[in-house]
């Protein structure tokens, strides 16, 4: 069932989210890496954004609010996602909350994805939480 005033879209993205989050903090953990978060990516938007789900965006993005704030350009992806996972798996402090805070800050703040960026930031921060184990 749609909510009103919310696409079935937003209902889908929403549902497909929600079941990939009650399976990954019940499950085995295992080592968080760029083809798990492209899956995970596939997984959430395969029925709403074919050309897009699992691979990370063809085009520049920004935001603007009282200043503009601009992410990875496209060419400059494929290192700053490599150096994101290579800093993560070298990662071997037991602050697992500090861990979580700075993988999404250092994730989300690539943008490697059209959309979803923030949906997968925060499975990433929940996984390690859920987990506490280094990656």
């Amino acid at each position: 069932m749609t909510p009103a005033k919310k696409s079935k879209i937003d209902s889908i993205e929403t549902a497909k989210h929600y079941e990939l989050f009650m399976r990954l903090i019940t499950s085995k953990a295992t080592s968080i890496t760029k083809k798990t978060v492209l899956d995970w990516h596939r997984e959430i938007f395969s029925q709403t954004k074919v050309g897009e789900a699992g691979n990370t965006r063809s085009h520049r993005v920004g935001v603007i609010t009282n200043e503009k704030i601009e992410f990875a350009l496209v060419s400059e992806i494929p290192k700053r996602l490599q150096e994101f996972f290579s800093w993560l798996h070298k990662y071997n402090e037991e602050n697992f909350a500090e861990l979580a805070a700075l993988a999404h800050y250092k994730f989300v703040s690539i943008h490697p994805f059209g959309d979803g960026n923030g949906r997968i930031s925060r499975l990433i921060t929940n996984y390690i939480l859920c987990n506490c184990l280094p990656f």
